[in-house]
């Protein structure tokens, strides 16, 4: 049994507050709220309940163990949700300036939340009693010490003086020790991204919980110089703190509703835009649910706002991160609703700028989410409006085709295809090239990308007709036969020894077996005789079935299923 749950005294469950198990503190807390509520059933006076309570809130928050300090500011945050003595708040607020940097993070997040309690109850009086020391904290541990080490490693060349005196071999040596300095890890140029930044982040989250907690008469405060401050962290090289910074536009965009908005709106829709195009998807999403609270207190003159915002909204609907994608879309529902397609035709020139700068990201999802959003904008949106930019969207995807990454290349396959299929005689410009990389990938070792190029060529025969049924059969009917020189059962590692007996090559091949065994009729479809009906023409899964070597022969197997109408019918007679 917990020992919350045996506690049957104030004083025990107050030391139990303080306990170093985390779900202890959790129960304490919990029995002790329902005694202040009057359902524990102590049958003791509430008002002297609720001053033992503080005094106990006040011996935690003191200790040296952190998870007392952490128990003791729960603890003083459920005292004050109900009704507490000012002297008891006042303390609080000491406590709060008094543990804003203390070295445990889960005490800083807990006097953030503790600072919205209290301005909840206090009003703006509390933000101006804790204004300077968290805008201080801020500032101070904006910028780290580049010569900070972050692990002692010896600093190459350091030591290395500059002199007139020095010989022409002293120079040149010097000269080399300076061109081969070794940075150490955590200094410089070498610290990264993701490295603790100190107080900062948990500094800026106190800031968003005043913000929420102080509500409208916050906005006084919210001047020039603090919208700077959120505007230059917004652009901090630490991911952790350019996510609490967008969350924080997020409550701007709620104090600031109405014709302060309206003024400062193009800066923020600015600002926004960075989030939404950052590498990082905790970023991308926080930028997003700050758009979301923006695009609805704007609504009024949000369409003036598209040309800046409308592309990173769209691109961030097919991004590959699920919780980015699904509340993307969700958000151009209640934003768009069902004039999408009219806004985007609007901002043409803008989307397609975009979307070609993000065809040529450093991060290979965005590439593949650009891939599909240049698919759909040419498949999609009125012809008129998308034309003029053809050209230069296929040479975007012409790229994406040729990427190191298959799921890029994969994306671009498709991509290319639809494109075709919607822009048959501007893309004539680029159609040898495409034919050249749509035969190469039905050699790819991966077989989606090879599945995917087969119906790239049924949508090039949809788009061309028998020009592309001519061309495309004379190279099919080669790689068809190439199935009589394909292992009947080819295997992934097969030159290897697996010397194991319960390892993961075990487990691979044992996977590896049923998956072949469950297409095993589909491969026995290819290699039959020329069918006496089309009925025994191949799924368009059937490519999935070469097992783990590259299979030509299966993607143009696959090929005749991704045909048009009759088409497909007509042309596997012309297959051997």
């Amino acid at each position: 049994m917990a020992e919350a749950d045996g506690a049957t005294t104030v004083p025990e469950l107050l030391v139990l507050a303080g306990n170093r198990a985390h779900l202890e503190r959790e129960r304490a807390l919990g029995r002790i709220e329902q005694l202040l509520d009057g359902a524990g059933g102590g049958g003791q006076d509430p008002q002297a309940l609720l001053l033992e309570v503080c005094d106990g809130a006040r011996r935690l928050v003191a200790s040296d163990e952190w998870e007392q300090r952490l128990g003791g500011l729960r603890l003083a945050r459920v005292v004050l949700q109900r009704k507490a003595e000012p002297a008891f708040a006042e303390d609080m607020l000491a406590t709060c300036r008094l543990l804003l940097e203390d070295r445990e993070v889960r005490v800083r997040w807990a006097v953030g939340e503790l600072l919205r309690t209290l301005c909840q109850q206090l009003g703006i009086a509390a933000w101006e009693q804790v204004q300077g020391c968290i805008l201080e904290s801020i500032q101070r541990n904006f910028e780290r010490d580049s010569t900070e080490p972050s692990g002692q490693l010896p600093d190459v060349g350091s030591e290395v003086e500059d002199s007139s005196e020095s010989s022409t071999g002293d120079f040149l040596s010097s000269l080399l020790q300076q061109s081969y300095r070794v940075e150490p890890p955590g200094r410089g140029e070498m610290r990264h991204g993701t490295e603790g930044w100190k107080c900062l982040e948990t500094s800026f989250r106190a800031l968003q919980h005043v913000m929420e907690g102080c509500g409208e008469a916050f906005r006084p405060y919210l001047d020039d110089s603090l919208r700077q401050l959120v505007y230059r962290a917004l652009a901090h090289p630490n991911r952790f703190i350019r996510e609490a910074c967008h969350f924080i536009m997020g409550s701007v965009c709620k104090l600031l509703e109405g014709s302060q908005l309206e003024a400062l709106a193009p800066e923020i829709a600015e600002k926004l835009g960075l989030g939404l195009s950052d590498n990082w998807s905790q970023v991308r999403f926080a930028s997003s649910t700050a758009t979301r609270t923006f695009m609805l207190c704007a609504a009024p003159y949000r369409e003036r706002l598209f040309p800046q915002l409308l592309p990173h909204m769209c691109l961030n609907r097919y991004y590959v991160a699920e919780g980015v994608r699904l509340y993307s879309q969700e958000t151009w529902r209640m934003v768009m609703g069902d004039s999408g397609r009219e806004q985007v035709a609007k901002c043409a020139p803008q989307v397609v700028a975009y979307y070609i700068e993000q065809s040529k990201a450093n991060n290979h999802a965005v590439r593949e989410a650009a891939c599909a959003c240049i698919a759909e904008l040419m498949c999609k949106v009125d012809r008129q409006a998308v034309s003029p930019f053809v050209p230069r969207l296929l040479r975007a995807l012409l790229m994406c085709f040729k990427d190191a990454s298959w799921p890029v290349r994969d994306a671009a396959c498709l991509a290319c295809g639809r494109c075709v299929t919607a822009f048959p005689e501007e893309s004539r410009e680029v159609l040898e090239e495409l034919y050249s990389l749509w035969f190469a990938h039905l050699w790819d070792n991966i077989y989606s990308v090879r599945e995917d190029s087969a119906v790239a060529l049924g949508n090039a025969v949809r788009a061309y007709g028998e020009e592309a049924v001519a061309r495309i059969v004379e190279r099919v009917r080669g790689m068809v036969l190439e199935a009589r020189d394909q292992p009947a059962d080819s295997q992934q590692y097969g030159s290897l020894q697996n010397t194991t007996l319960f390892g993961v090559a075990a487990q691979v091949r044992r996977w590896q077996w049923l998956w072949l065994r469950r297409w095993q009729w589909r491969r026995r479809c290819w290699c039959a005789p020329a069918p006496t009906t089309p009925a025994c023409t191949p799924t368009r899964r059937c490519s999935a079935a070469a097992a783990w070597r590259p299979s030509c022969s299966a993607a143009a197997a696959a090929w005749t299923t991704a045909l048009p109408g009759g088409l497909g019918d007509a042309s596997c007679w012309r297959l051997p």
